[in-house]
């Protein structure tokens, strides 16, 4: 009988495989965009409130495009665009409704 060989690839991580939702919501960045909109006290952000909640340690770099695109992504994923910023041009957003009831976006105010 032969040992039995560790898991690899996808085998190692269960819940990341495609259709189970035991990771959904907690992610870096994920959990960086619900502290912006718990600071802003379920009003709106600007798409720069955003980045400095998620890419704070890039900060000193330049914003590559690809952890730009992360946070659009996530935006979008669980908030609605309202308008744009007059000065700056930055999108404004909301948090969408089924996003706002207990348990649908990661609680951060306990952290």
């Amino acid at each position: 009988m032969g040992a039995r060989e560790p898991p690899h690839g996808w085998d190692r991580f269960p819940s990341l495989r495609m259709g189970l939702g035991a990771s959904r919501g907690k992610g870096r960045i994920q959990k960086a965009v619900a502290r912006a909109f718990a600071a802003a006290e379920g009003g709106t952000i600007t798409t720069s409130q955003a980045y400095d909640f998620a890419l704070a340690r890039v900060r000193g770099d330049m914003w590559r495009r690809m952890h730009r695109c992360s946070v659009l992504r996530v935006l979008d994923q669980v908030a609605d665009r309202v308008g744009r910023d007059r000065r700056h041009g930055a999108i404004i957003w909301r948090l969408k409704p089924a996003q706002s009831a207990p348990g649908s976006f990661p609680d951060v105010s306990q952290r």
